[in-house]
């Protein structure tokens, strides 16, 4: 069983108070406004949701979990991550089992050896990372009409080289789960290319990087970031992603929040902008 790592960090650490710190999210002024509703059979395909600190870029998430919570419940969430801390090769999964605050998060043990029989994805014994741990307590609260059938396949994307291969062997049975932020602007990220309009212009190379997923062109996503040396953290997750998409066949997206860290610190000099997308 993999243990939290993060919480008390990025989310809270007890059952009760992460349950109201999700649910203010939902209710937030850059929140949806409201909990999910019940249920329904509509097919969700996937999101890309940031992955900071709950309050920072919860409230961004919510849009995109309210969908999940209300979209018919998938057989397996595969949640596609970063490698910030440098500790997986390839693309990465587990065997074991995530322990947290809400629970048990299953991991489809199926799945994954599948991949790795096929030899796209290598198995690691324990993973630290941020961009997976934080989506685990959103995902089950959105799943909690079902939690004892959740299942979710983590995998940490630190190549790219096969995505295609990877993308062939999911069916219309998942649903995808992106995590990324977006541009990380500022001298503590030494990335300074704007002085000036720089929150205008971060929004519209943000609004260029999303055109490039909106349709579902991996390669030119890549050349964009690459070319701009743009401070897109997920980079390769979001690439796996879309090819993923393009397998799933996946016809409608929509941008549905867009902020970043400085309206939540008011700090204009250095911050981390956020969006939720939704994929049908």
């Amino acid at each position: 069983m993999i243990k939290p790592f993060f919480a008390g960090r990025f989310y809270e650490t007890e059952f009760e108070s992460l349950k109201k710190q999700i649910e203010s999210c939902y209710e937030g002024t850059l929140g949806p406004g409201s909990l999910p509703m019940k249920r329904g059979e509509q097919v969700l395909k996937g999101i890309l949701v940031p992955h900071a600190g709950y309050v920072f870029s919860g409230s961004c998430a919510a849009w995109a979990y309210k969908l999940i919570a209300e979209a018919k419940f998938a057989k397996t969430y595969v949640i596609l991550c970063v490698d910030h801390y440098k500790r997986c090769k390839g693309v990465s999964t587990v065997m074991d089992d995530f322990e947290t605050v809400f629970g048990v998060a299953q991991v489809d043990k199926v799945m994954v050896q599948k991949l790795v029989d096929k030899g796209l994805v290598n198995v690691v014994d324990d993973v630290k990372e941020h961009s997976l741990e934080v989506q685990l307590p959103f995902l089950q609260h959105a799943c909690m009409d079902n939690l004892q059938n959740l299942k979710i396949l983590p995998l940490i994307v630190n190549d790219v080289s096969r995505i295609k291969d990877i993308a062939k062997e999911f069916g219309d049975d998942v649903c995808v789960i992106i995590s990324s932020d977006l541009t990380h602007f500022g001298e503590d990220f030494n990335y300074v290319p704007f002085r000036y309009n720089i929150k205008k212009s971060v929004a519209e190379q943000d609004k260029n990087a999303m055109r490039f997923i909106s349709d579902l062109d991996s390669d030119g996503f890549l050349c964009f970031v690459e070319r701009g040396k743009i401070t897109i953290c997920g980079k390769k997750a979001i690439a796996l992603g879309i090819e993923m998409f393009r397998v799933l066949d996946v016809v409608d997206v929509e941008l549905l929040s867009y902020y970043t860290s400085s309206e939540v610190m008011h700090n204009d000099s250095n911050f981390v902008s956020y969006a939720a997308l939704r994929f049908k």
